[in-house]
């Protein structure tokens, strides 16, 4: 099934993220989700059903099968449940059978929608710093070389010396190697080969009995370290090029972390205290929060200021889990599966 299938039977779509928040900028994105429902005549069947499907002319804009969505808000996933408290502007399309949904949300309301914002938040907001992001690892533009991974030990004089085969006049090129017993990732090189790496893989060539005293060294070749530098490199490259570079300005001012997702992270914090004292999220931010998570994107605290303000959010809604709090472990599936259904027949039967 394609999207634009999907989207034929889609009886539900709004707008999300921080346009839904009021925490967007000129420049943000606009994302998009909605729900659809596949015919029963094609839910009957051998084939796997399609969970979901994304627009291709718009990679922010996907729709969630029916029974996708329902699992998804059944484990309590944090914009799952912010779809069924969109803000009316934010509504693109709805249905009776959305505002039968919407008229039945709270059953999603559980103790495990403040543990999944909640924990999910705190754990994301303590690795936060940007210690090992990207911004602050700027790789070369040059790719890794593996001869930057290779050492020889060759003889100097009475010594063995272990140097950088960079440094020496050996051209692993016109080379050949061979596996010494019981020693990993070192092995000894001799002069006229067809070279000791082919592709990706380094090759072994057989050296003759006569030809062993012309052994130039020991090359020793460290192939994860190569593995890793590439993938750091090819990670660092391919975000620079796809990477929005008005979210990243503060960064490259010197601040260490992403305030983005930190804003997301303490937002869904926000979320999770309102879940505890009103039984719903908070979508659509105003006022002094709104200013807050604001100053936030704009790099106004530094990261000790707002894990000041995190923890104590943190602690406040673990205090509440621990104690006596007016809500559900988790759904009734009896419920839900009842809702699901009088969805899918009321949709078949008025569509």
């Amino acid at each position: 099934m394609t999207y634009y299938d999907a989207l034929l039977n889609c009886f539900f779509k709004g707008i999300t993220g921080s346009r839904a928040y009021g925490t967007n900028l000129p420049t943000s994105d606009t994302d998009y989700r909605g729900v659809f429902i596949l015919p029963t005549s094609e839910r009957i069947g051998l084939f796997d059903l399609p969970n979901e499907t994304v627009n291709p002319e718009e990679k922010d804009d996907k729709l969630y099968e029916l029974k996708k969505f329902f699992d998804l808000a059944i484990k309590a996933t944090p914009n799952i449940i912010e779809l069924l408290w969109l803000p009316p502007d934010c509504i693109i399309k709805t249905s009776n059978e959305w505002e039968n949904i919407l008229a039945n949300r709270n059953m999603f309301i559980t103790k495990k929608a403040v543990f999944t914002h909640s924990c999910y938040a705190i754990s994301q907001l303590k690795k936060a710093r940007g210690q090992n992001k990207l911004i602050n690892n700027p790789m070369p533009v040059e790719k890794p070389s593996r001869l930057d991974f290779c050492w020889v030990s060759v003889k100097e004089g009475s010594k063995t010396v272990t140097i950088p085969i960079s440094e020496t006049d050996i051209d692993l090129s016109t080379c050949r190697a061979t596996a010494i017993p019981h020693l990993t990732n070192c092995y000894n090189i001799f002069p006229n080969g067809k070279g000791v790496f082919k592709g990706d893989m380094l090759v072994f060539e057989s050296v003759p009995k006569k030809e062993e005293d012309t052994c130039l060294g020991m090359l020793t070749y460290q192939e994860d370290g190569f593995k890793s530098a590439l993938t750091k490199w090819k990670e660092y490259w391919d975000w620079m090029k796809n990477r929005n570079p008005d979210r990243w300005k503060n960064q490259e001012k010197g601040l260490d972390f992403d305030e983005k997702n930190i804003l997301h992270l303490i937002r869904i914090l926000m979320s999770a205290k309102n879940i505890v004292d009103n039984r719903e999220p908070i979508v659509r931010f105003q006022g002094k929060d709104l200013e807050f998570l604001r100053k936030i994107r704009e790099g106004y605290f530094t990261y000790e200021e707002l894990m000041d303000v995190a923890n104590p959010l943190s602690d406040y809604i673990e205090g509440k889990m621990n104690g006596v709090i007016d809500l559900p472990d988790s759904c009734n599936m009896k419920k839900v599966n009842r809702l699901f259904m009088d969805t899918i027949t009321s949709w078949e039967r008025n569509k």
